[in-house]
């Protein structure tokens, strides 16, 4: 009886870690996901303001250079940044759902391992007809195929690229709406 437990123990302990790292993996990716979003909500705000306040740079009475000029450059760093942010956030992980249009499931098939763990009824069926390690060794291998086909870690470095891009066009246009209201007041 010892004898079978050590084993089953074993793929209990080596489940747990697997389903760890891949519950950390998805955790890091919801929480950069919320980055992308909060930045996003600042970008999209200081654009909104500084739309809402076009009439200033735009006066006839004033010279169009530089400060229109250098407006305008601000506005399009932050349309830039905003852009960023939505490609960033765009959906790029697939959620392994039986339903997946027929051109896609023949280009990239997800092997059934791989849905596995996301499956309560296969789960069942499993548990009842096998013995305890050989669900438990069946889940941790669905759980790595799963993150494997995912490509969490491609999607995380693709989204921290973004992220960077997006705060840079935002702290541009941000330098250059400051210039922008600085050569207002200083060209006659």
């Amino acid at each position: 009886m010892g004898q079978q437990e050590q084993p089953a123990q074993k793929w209990e302990t080596i489940y747990q870690a697997v389903r760890a790292a891949y519950d950390i993996r998805v955790a890091n990716l919801q929480a950069q996901q919320q980055r992308i979003a909060n930045v996003l909500f600042a970008n999209g705000l200081i654009f909104g303001f500084l739309g809402a306040s076009a009439g200033v740079f735009f006066d006839p009475h004033l010279p169009k250079w530089p400060s229109t000029v250098l407006y305008v450059a601000s506005m399009s760093f932050l349309a830039f940044g905003l852009v960023a942010a939505v490609v960033a956030l765009w959906p790029s992980i697939d959620p392994l759902s039986n339903v997946r249009p027929k051109a896609q499931e023949k280009r990239d098939p997800i092997k059934p391992e791989a849905r596995f763990f996301l499956e309560p009824a296969s789960i069942l069926e499993a548990g009842r007809v096998g013995s305890q390690e050989a669900l438990l060794e069946k889940l941790s291998s669905s759980v790595v195929g799963n993150a494997a086909h995912s490509q969490h870690v491609a999607t995380f470095s693709f989204r921290r690229r973004l992220i960077r891009v997006q705060l840079l066009l935002i702290v541009s246009g941000v330098v250059l709406l400051f210039c922008a209201l600085i050569c207002r007041h200083l060209v006659p």
